[in-house]
């Protein structure tokens, strides 16, 4: 039998941009974090049966699975898995409400400074910067 391995990181960031996971990926690991990304959402849940995270960075607008309906499938297999909403779809007060009726722990939009969208993470998972 093989010997698998998991891994354990801080954030897993789920975006189907890979320009967006990489620099969010390296902006978390300059800060002393392990990160990894995801582009496909699909993949996220089976990533999760064999490995672990203490954050997830989710966009919702994904072709295929949706950030709204990941996040909601992760509250049944994950539900105090932290996970903070990161759309460049702008303030949605209708998405806000329905990420947060979801379970999300924060929401942040794209348009916001790194260090921002950084903070509202750390917030999320309850460290302190």
């Amino acid at each position: 039998m093989a010997n698998v391995q998991s891994q354990k990181v801080d954030f897993m960031v789920v975006d189907d941009d890979p320009d967006i996971g990489s620099v969010l990926t390296s902006y978390f690991e300059s800060r002393g974090h392990t990160a990894l990304s995801l582009q496909d959402s699909s993949k996220l849940l089976p990533w999760l049966e064999l490995n672990s995270c203490s954050a997830v960075v989710l966009d919702i607008y994904m072709p295929g699975l949706d950030g709204l309906t990941l996040l909601e499938r992760l509250r049944k297999s994950h539900p105090r898995l932290p996970v903070v909403i990161f759309t460049g779809a702008g303030y949605d007060e209708e998405q806000l409400q329905k990420a947060l009726s979801l379970g999300a722990n924060g929401y942040v939009s794209k348009g916001l400074k790194i260090n921002e969208i950084y903070s509202a993470l750390i917030r999320a998972v309850g460290w302190t910067e």
